[in-house]
C-alpha cells in the first residue's frame, strides 16, 4: 500500500493505492496525526480510486479516521470505491456513517 496527500484550500485529499489490508494499513495512523493536527484542513478524502481491497485492518482504520475527525470537528469523506471495496463497506455499515461518493468531483462538491 502506498498513500500520498493533496491539500486544496481547506481539504486534504488521501490517496490510497494498492491493497488496504493488515500491517499496512496502520501505517496510516502515523500519518493521520500530523494531518489531523493541521488546524487550516477541515475536511478530510480518501480517495480509494487506486486501491485493491481492503480487509478489517483497513476498515479499522476508516474508523479510526472517523472518530479523530469527529474528535477535531473536522469531516470525513470517502469517494471512488471499487464495487468490490463498496461491499466491504457496506458490510460494516460504514455508508451508514460517513458519506461515500462515485467520484472525487461529486465528493468535492459536495462540501462546496
Amino acid at each position: 500500500m502506498f498513500f500520498s496527500h493533496r491539500i486544496d484550500g481547506h481539504v486534504c485529499i488521501v490517496d490510497i493505492r494498492g491493497d488496504f489490508i493488515g500491517n499496512q494499513a496502520g501505517q496510516l495512523k502515523g500519518y493521520a496525526e500530523e494531518l489531523l493536527d493541521n488546524s487550516a484542513i477541515k475536511t478530510f478524502i480518501f480517495n480509494l480510486d487506486q486501491t485493491t481491497r481492503i480487509d478489517s485492518s483497513g476498515l479499522g482504520m476508516v474508523i479510526f479516521w472517523i472518530k479523530k475527525t469527529k474528535e477535531k470537528q473536522k469531516h470525513f469523506l470517502i469517494c471512488e470505491p471499487s464495487e468490490l471495496i463498496m461491499t466491504d463497506l457496506k458490510s460494516a455499515r460504514l455508508h451508514l456513517i460517513i458519506p461515500i461518493y462515485d467520484t472525487e468531483q461529486q465528493a468535492l462538491a459536495s462540501i462546496e
